[in-house]
């Protein structure tokens, strides 16, 4: 019965995933067009990293643990989509080095997918230690790059609402480190990882 649950779950997850970012894709497609310059490539990064989020979340590995907690339900749903929330304020950001910082933060999101693989979910779990690639300098990069979009965000299309779904992406992300670290810490390969690479989510402050 447990087993049975699991493996629904763990199709639900995937499905859940899987029309979400269509939805998401499809509407940012039709924002590229109207697009030029530097906009139209931040936007068409948008596209391909939600492409890689379908692709590794539908063919991501079986855990070897989960949890199913609430809290912990809740507060990585809202770190995995609250990024989504943003609205335009304008038609195109003003700022081209604001539109550079959302570039930057979108390719090394992809380098971070790239790097986690099939190891890739939304709920805490163990699919394997990952030690390479991005995950060499800080332990959550996938994360880390949320927040580096956000900032290029926010300034491109200032508003309080966006503000306010830049620290919900915060606080949820922090939030949901927590979970997966106390759950991940329970794996020796993982204690060893943490002596090994210090930083949570950015060198030298977390």
């Amino acid at each position: 019965m447990q087993t049975a649950f699991k493996k629904m779950g763990f199709i639900l997850s995937g499905t859940t995933w899987g029309v979400l970012f269509s939805f998401w894709i499809y509407g940012h497609s039709l924002q590229v067009w109207g697009l030029t310059g530097w906009q139209q490539i931040s936007e068409s990064l948008l596209i391909l990293q939600a492409v890689l989020f379908f692709v590794f979340a539908v063919f991501r590995k079986a855990a070897k643990t989960t949890s199913w907690s609430l809290m912990d339900i809740i507060t990585s749903f809202l770190g995995s989509f609250s990024i989504l929330l943003f609205i335009r304020t304008t038609a195109a950001g003003t700022s081209l080095i604001a539109t550079v910082v959302q570039i930057i933060g979108s390719l090394l999101t992809i380098a971070a997918i790239i790097s986690l693989n099939r190891s890739f979910g939304m709920l805490p779990a163990n699919r394997a230690i990952q030690r390479g690639g991005m995950y060499r300098w800080v332990r959550h990069p996938l994360y880390a790059s949320y927040q580096i979009f956000s900032i290029g965000y926010i300034i491109n299309q200032p508003s309080l609402y966006n503000g306010l779904v830049a620290v919900l992406c915060l606080l949820s992300q922090i939030l949901r480190i927590f979970a997966e670290e106390k759950m991940l810490l329970q794996d020796p390969e993982y204690q060893a990882y943490v002596k090994q690479v210090r930083w949570r989510l950015l060198p030298f402050l977390f």
